[in-house]
């Protein structure tokens, strides 16, 4: 259609591009050129079969762990709050319905900075959460995430979680396995 009509261009509320791709050997120029050059952030990447192409079972993503995020209904317990009067941040997964999963870490700075003048506004919101196993509990808020109407579902948690543990070996194991299985 924008071929047909280039002045309807100017007026749309975005743009759809293609992704360059590149073969596996390729990598060190995606590593090197093509992610630096990005107008966006990068984080992760995805590697396709040649012969199957971008479908469902077909792809495996990659993600550097600290990229690794995970949407989870945020939720407040004041019956255990320390000194500052800071409560438990609670983390539910969905399960049909939201079940607890985790705490969020929150510093008590931040819990005075941030989160305590309008806590209220934030009770039951999704929230992004990434993994740092240097803390406990392990997850940090990332940002929110309005535009979900629930957490990621608990096998979608279970997956990630895997993949967080998970070495460079195991995930080569594994893609040798499902080559095995064509």
């Amino acid at each position: 259609m924008l071929r047909k009509r280039p002045d309807l261009a100017i007026i749309q509320p975005f743009n759809v591009g293609n992704k360059e791709m590149e073969r596996s050997y390729g990598l060190e120029k995606v590593l090197k050129q093509s992610i630096p050059s990005l107008k966006h952030n990068c984080d992760g990447l995805i590697f396709t079969s040649l012969t199957s192409g971008y479908s469902a079972g077909k792809i495996l993503k990659w993600k550097p762990p600290n990229e690794n995020s995970i949407d989870l209904k945020l939720s407040f317990d004041f019956k255990r709050h320390n000194k500052n009067n800071k409560p438990r941040f609670c983390l539910y997964k969905w399960m049909d319905v939201h079940r607890y999963f985790d705490d969020m870490y929150v510093t008590d700075e931040e819990w005075e900075q941030f989160w305590k003048h309008d806590f209220q506004q934030f009770e039951g919101r999704i929230v992004e959460v990434v993994y740092n196993p240097s803390i406990h509990p392990p997850w940090r808020f990332k940002r929110f995430r309005d535009d979900q109407p629930r957490a990621n579902h608990h096998t979608v948690i279970e997956k990630i979680e895997q993949s967080l543990i998970s070495s460079v070996p195991k995930i080569r194991e594994t893609w040798k396995c499902r080559e095995a299985q064509k």
